[in-house]
């Protein structure tokens, strides 16, 4: 092959792939971008300004704080322990003005607790006041009774009568001792039931009693 041959293979080798290359470029679709979103951050008032500095190209959503509260007169009572109840509520603000307006009482006022034992018979009037700070909005309550129920009442006294505001859930404290109830699939042989029992004592067990008595491998070693 001659150079002048060699050299117009050359040029129609060249075209045919600039020809081929610009139709490509001409007739491609674009292609689409995916579009990721980008995290939301739910932040209280207190980190919202912050978030916008750390990360200002993220969507950042106000949350607002939680309401202290909601204007609502309600009164509740949860179990702390065996001996301790908690109590919580809050008396919505025309509900105050009633009580102002009616029996005179405002912040000052003789509020109290009333607690009722309600083990026996829900009809049985058996109850005592504890004296509280209304505007505290939360009480601890020292029953000094396992395994009870309780409803208590949100109140104040008025020339000796007891203003009744709300009234709570009932609730039950647990019992402080080892359960009576016996699962027979787990029942232990006689005698070692009450020896194994017996290391724990009929007041319940504590945790420093639990504690420094045996392990039942070493009861059980003993009676070997």
């Amino acid at each position: 092959m001659s150079l002048l041959e060699s050299i117009i293979l050359l040029l129609v080798v060249g075209s045919v792939l600039l020809g081929g290359g610009l139709y490509f470029a001409l007739t491609k679709k674009p292609v689409k971008k995916m579009e990721i979103d980008k995290p939301v951050l739910n932040l209280p008032a207190a980190d919202f300004e912050l978030s916008t500095m750390l990360f200002p190209d993220r969507p950042v959503e106000y949350v607002p704080e939680p309401a202290d509260r909601y204007d609502q007169t309600k009164f509740t009572a949860m179990v702390r322990d065996p001996f301790w109840l908690y109590t919580y509520w809050d008396i919505a603000a025309t509900h105050q003005n009633e009580l102002r307006e009616c029996h005179g009482l405002d912040e000052n006022g003789n509020y109290v607790i009333r607690v009722h034992d309600i083990t026996e018979d829900i009809n049985v009037i058996d109850h005592y006041d504890i004296p509280i700070n209304v505007l505290a909005r939360e009480w601890y309550i020292h029953v000094g009774a396992p395994n009870r129920k309780f409803v208590l009442e949100l109140g104040a006294m008025v020339n000796g009568s007891f203003v009744l505001i709300a009234q709570s859930n009932m609730v039950k404290t647990p019992r402080d001792t080892v359960s009576d109830k016996i699962d027979p699939d787990w029942m232990l042989v006689d005698g070692l039931h009450s020896k194994l029992y017996g290391h724990i004592g009929p007041s319940g067990p504590s945790s420093a009693g639990l504690w420094q008595q045996p392990s039942s491998d070493e009861l059980f070693r003993k009676e070997c």
